[in-house]
């Protein structure tokens, strides 16, 4: 068994190993930490406002702010548990991506049946290096993975494992000896 993150684990064949592993990237963090902000610049705003507010006022929108710092601090939470128990794993012979806690999806599919591989990133995706990917089963099934760190380098070692695998089989197969029309005898010269 291999252990990539903590209560996360993946089995491995004897002779499967590891390729290439990513995570989530950090973006997925900037919503709760903005609502967070938001919480926070607001019970600023009401403390520097208070001498213009009522007691009771100044009161109830504090407990506005602090409101909305919890909210910020219950998704940060949420996210930060997905964060550490997501896994994008590819190896010599799957891929393996698992994500969620309550709601948990699960993909597992063998190299030899990825059809297809999309990869969309928006411009501050590149700029970060993060993005979705799009993985097409045999069958059409299509799995889609958000926020992902290094999309196109997961994509790129899926394909190059893919080629390596096709080239091995093509290698272990025994060479038939094609029986097209042989050469004409070689003659002695003539003296």
């Amino acid at each position: 068994m291999w252990k990539w993150k903590k209560n996360v684990s993946v089995e491995l064949a004897p002779s499967e190993r590891i390729i290439f592993q990513t995570s989530l990237h950090w973006i997925l963090f900037v919503p709760s930490i903005s609502i967070f902000c938001m919480g926070l610049a607001w019970n600023i705003a009401i403390f520097y406002y208070s001498n213009y507010l009522s007691m009771e006022v100044a009161k109830w929108l504090s407990w506005i702010g602090y409101g909305i710092i919890l909210i910020g601090l219950g998704k940060f939470f949420a996210e930060y548990i997905l964060h550490k128990t997501s896994l994008f794993v590819l190896t010599n012979q799957r891929v393996i991506i698992e994500t969620g806690v309550l709601k948990r999806t699960s993909l597992t599919i063998m190299l030899s049946k990825v059809e297809g591989l999309k990869v969309v990133q928006t411009l501050r995706g590149r700029i970060l290096g993060y993005g979705t990917i799009y993985i097409t089963g045999t069958g059409g099934a299509v799995s889609r993975f958000a926020n992902i760190r290094q999309p196109n380098v997961f994509s790129q070692k899926i394909q190059i494992a893919q080629n390596t695998n096709q080239d091995s089989e093509n290698d272990a197969k025994p060479h038939e000896k094609t029986h097209s029309q042989s050469p004409p005898p070689l003659r002695k010269p003539k003296k």
